[in-house]
């Protein structure tokens, strides 16, 4: 059976999304998602006649087996018990409750699928077939720097370095790192600021759906099938390692808090390799 979400307020919920927002730094959307996610909890508690200050363990676990039946992807369900280990976590270590029942929750296993990029060719041609110069200039910058969308739409103009060909980006976790731009984009960015007659603040004064919007309408234009922002930072970063940059450089240039998420860009690279093999071995 589905649990079926409620609008109830966990205990110290505010606290929680307070402590994630000024001491995690958590952005807006962040708050959203685990709002939905302890939405779900809360109603799994009410349906069991539980409450989150005795929740035990044992209980905790059936909540998370609950997430299997509900047949939730195992991305989901690993945000989910994460969000609820770091929930408990901060009842403990704040005062709401003598122990931690989540501490030795398992997280599933990461969905092991690939990530979907594009070729060179086909970036080339989303590129190409951008429109205007700020559509062109979204584009070629995603694709240059791996920037995600969020981070796009919040580079100002002080943010990028036209001499030193640089780009300073505010990430997850209000981390902010610095990423290479090549020569390329850079120039595309200065059309779209002249012709727009900007000089100072946003670049870009879009929304995420704007961004969406104008990279999907250049891939219909291209006759690519199917591309969508998230795609060139995939893209970036297979790339990258399949022309030989180390995986520790790219995990820097993609803001990855771990090197985890950046490793699955080489079993990418390793598909290529055993194609290649197959293609061109004389004793395939």
């Amino acid at each position: 059976m589905v649990t079926q979400m409620r609008n109830d307020e966990l205990p110290a919920q505010a606290g929680f999304f307070t402590y994630l927002t000024a001491e995690r730094g958590c952005r807006p959307g962040t708050i959203d998602t685990y709002t939905r996610d302890l939405d779900r909890l809360s109603g799994w508690l009410h349906d069991a006649g539980l409450d989150a200050l005795t929740v035990t363990r044992p209980e905790l676990s059936e909540f998370a087996m609950s997430l299997t039946y509900d047949r939730l992807s195992p991305a989901t369900r690993r945000r989910v018990i994460s969000c609820l280990r770091s929930y408990f976590r901060f009842l403990h270590h704040d005062g709401h409750r003598p122990d931690d029942p989540s501490a030795d929750l398992v997280l599933p296993e990461r969905d092991q699928r690939l990530p979907r990029f594009l070729s060179q060719e086909e970036v080339d041609l989303l590129i190409s077939n951008g429109g205007c110069d700020r559509d062109r200039a979204v584009i070629e910058l995603l694709y240059a720097t791996g920037v995600r969308v969020s981070e796009l739409v919040g580079i100002r103009v002080e943010d990028i370095d036209f001499d030193r060909l640089t780009v300073t980006v505010l990430g997850k976790g209000a981390r902010v790192r610095t990423v290479p731009v090549h020569a390329d984009a850079v120039q595309s960015v200065l059309r779209h600021l002249h012709n727009a007659g900007v000089a100072t603040g946003l670049v870009f004064d879009l929304s995420r759906q704007d961004v969406w919007r104008i990279v999907t309408e250049a891939a219909s234009r291209a006759g690519i099938e199917r591309a969508y922002p998230h795609m060139l930072r995939h893209s970036f970063a297979t790339h990258l390692m399949r022309r030989g940059a180390d995986v520790r450089t790219i995990q820097q240039m993609l803001g990855h808090g771990v090197i985890d998420t950046t490793v699955v860009y080489t079993h990418v690279s390793n598909e290529q390799l055993r194609d290649s093999y197959a293609r061109y071995h004389p004793r395939r």
